[in-house]
C-alpha cells in the first residue's frame, strides 16, 4: 500500500516511542540519547515528508528491491554462522566505486529512512498488527539496547535530562540504530535495469574476499519469517520425560542436522534421508508380499505352469525395473515408507499445531520450483493421499538435488527459500513419525 506521513509516524513510534506532531516539527515525548551520544528530542517534519515522497517514487516488483532509474536500494540478509559478526562489521558502512567510464557506487550499511519506512509498511499485516509484528518487536528491543530514555539514575542524581551539549541526531540516524538489517545501495551515472545482477556481483566479491555471505533478500515475507523452521514444541524442563525408546543413531543424526539447519534445503534433505534409509527394506518386503499373495491365492496351483510363470513374471519385472532405472523405484519406495510408518491424522494434527493453514496450503498450492502436485492430507482415500504425498515430497527433493539447465522448473537457492520453508514442516513431521515407529522400547 502507498506510504503516508501518518503511517510513517506510526512506524517511527516503534523505536522512538510516542511522537507529537507540532506542524513543522515532530517531538518525542521522551527524548533519546543514542549509543554514540547524539540527542534526538525532535526532528523536522520535512525529513519524514521527504523520505515518504522518495519511497513512493521508487518502483518495486517485490517490495524488497527499490529503484529510481539510476540508483537502487535492496535489503540483504545475512547467512551463515558469522552473520551477526558480519553485520556488526559492516553496519557503519562499506563504500566502493568501480572504475571505467561509467563507475558504479556501492554502499553496504544501515538502510536509508525511505527504505526503513517502506520496508515496515510492506510487512505482512494478516498475522499481527504492526506494533506486535515480530520485526517490530525486534526493532523495539534493539532500540532499548542502543538508545537511552531518561534513565532512572539521572533522575535520582538530579542530573539534567537530556544532557546539554550533545549533537543532534536525525530521524534517519536514530532509526538506523534500531533496525536490525542492512541494505545495499547502488548508484549509476545512467539509468539501468540490471541492478539485481550488479548487487549479486558485489555480494559475490564480498564473499570471495572476506568469507562473509550476504544475500539479496527474496521477499519482505521471507525476511520477516526467516528461512529456518521455528521451534515446533516449547515444553518446559519439568514437562520432559526420560526416553522410553531407543532410536537408530543414523536417523537421529540426520534429524539433528535438519532441526539445527539454517538453510531450508539442508533441513529438507536431512529429514528426507530418514525416509530414504528404509527404501531397500520396504521395496523388498513389498516384492515378497506380492509373491506371497500370488502363491497363497486359492486359484494358484503348482501343477499349472501358467500360475508359476505369473509368479516368475512378478519377480523378473521388478528386477528389470531396477536394472533399467539403475536402482529401485524411489518414488514408489517413498510411498511404501510413508504408508508403513506415517499416520495421516497425526501428520495433519502436527501441522495444524505448528501453523494454522499449512494443511490447506498443501491442498491448494503446488511447489512452483519443483512442479510438485497439490496434496489433500485429509482426503478420504488413503491410497490416493499417500501416492500424492510421496509424489510431492519426491519432486521437491529432486528439484533440490538436480540442477540441470533446461525448461523444467528448478530450485534456485535463496530465491525459492521462502516457498521451500513451507515444505520443511511436512517433511519433518513425516520423518519424526518414521523415527518413532522404528524405535525400540527400552
Amino acid at each position: 500500500m502507498s506510504l503516508t506521513v501518518e503511517r510513517a509516524l506510526e512506524i517511527l513510534e516503534i523505536p522512538f516511542g510516542p511522537l507529537v506532531d507540532d506542524g513543522d516539527w515532530i517531538s518525542l515525548a521522551r527524548p533519546i540519547v543514542t549509543r554514540d551520544d547524539k540527542l534526538l528530542d525532535r526532528f523536522p517534519r520535512g525529513e519524514v515528508v521527504s523520505a515518504v515522497d522518495k519511497a513512493n517514487a521508487a518502483s518495486s516488483s517485490d517490495g524488497i528491491f527499490l529503484s529510481w532509474g539510476n540508483k537502487c536500494e535492496v535489503m540483504v540478509s545475512e547467512h551463515g554462522s558469522q552473520s551477526s559478526y558480519a553485520s556488526g562489521i559492516w553496519r557503519d558502512g562499506l563504500a566502493l566505486e568501480s572504475g571505467g567510464e561509467n563507475p558504479q557506487k556501492y554502499s553496504l550499511g544501515a538502510p536509508s529512512l525511505s527504505y526503513f519506512l517502506h520496508f515496515m509498511n510492506e510487512l505482512p499485516s494478516a498475522e499481527a498488527p504492526l506494533r506486535r509484528h515480530p520485526v517490530s518487536m525486534a526493532i523495539r528491543d534493539r532500540a532499548r539496547m542502543r538508545m537511552r530514555h531518561n534513565p532512572g539514575a539521572a533522575r535520582l542524581s538530579g542530573d539534567a535530562w537530556p544532557p546539554a551539549g550533545l549533537a543532534q541526531a536525525s530521524a534517519e540516524e536514530a532509526a538506523q540504530k534500531a533496525f536490525p538489517g542492512l541494505t545495499l545501495r547502488i548508484e549509476s551515472p545512467r539509468s539501468r535495469n540490471d541492478f539485481e545482477a550488479l548487487a549479486n556481483s558485489f555480494l559475490f566479491n564480498l564473499a570471495y574476499n572476506h568469507d562473509y555471505s550476504f544475500l539479496v533478500a527474496s521477499s519482505v515475507d521471507g525476511i520477516a519469517r526467516g528461512s529456518r523452521i521455528a521451534r515446533v514444541r516449547r515444553a518446559s524442563e519439568d514437562q520432559i520425560d526420560a526416553p522410553r525408546m531407543t532410536y537408530q543413531p543414523d536417523l537421529v543424526h540426520h534429524y539433528q542436522l535438519g532441526a539445527s539447519a539454517e538453510s531450508p534445503s539442508l533441513a529438507y534433505l536431512s529429514f528426507y534421508h530418514i525416509a530414504e534409509h528404509f527404501y531397500e527394506k520396504v521395496y523388498s518386503e513389498d516384492l515378497v508380499d506380492q509373491v506371497r499373495a500370488k502363491i497363497a491365492d486359492p486359484s494358484f496351483s503348482l501343477k499349472r505352469s501358467g500360475d508359476v510363470q505369473a509368479v516368475i513374471k512378478v519377480i523378473s519385472n521388478s528386477q528389470k525395473k531396477v536394472r533399467d532405472e539403475g536402482g529401485i523405484d524411489e518414488q514408489k519406495s517413498l510411498q511404501l515408507v510413508l504408508r508403513k510408518y506415517v499416520d495421516l491424522a497425526r501428520l495433519s494434527a502436527d501441522l495444524d499445531s505448528y501453523a494454522a493453514g499449512l494443511v490447506a496450503h498443501y491442498k491448494a498450492d503446488q511447489v512452483s520450483f519443483a512442479d510438485a502436485n497439490v496434496t489433500d492430507l485429509r482426503g478420504e482415500r488413503s491410497d490416493e493421499v499417500f501416492s500424492s504425498l510421496a509424489k510431492r515430497i519426491y519432486r521437491t527433493r529432486n528439484a533440490l538435488v538436480h540442477a540441470k539447465d533446461g525448461a523444467r522448473p528448478k530450485y534456485r537457492p535463496f530465491t525459492n527459500d521462502a516457498e521451500l520453508s513451507g515444505e520443511v514442516p511436512l517433511m519433518r513431521f513425516c520423518a519424526e513419525q518414521i523415527i518413532i515407529a522404528t524405535g525400540r522400547v527400552i
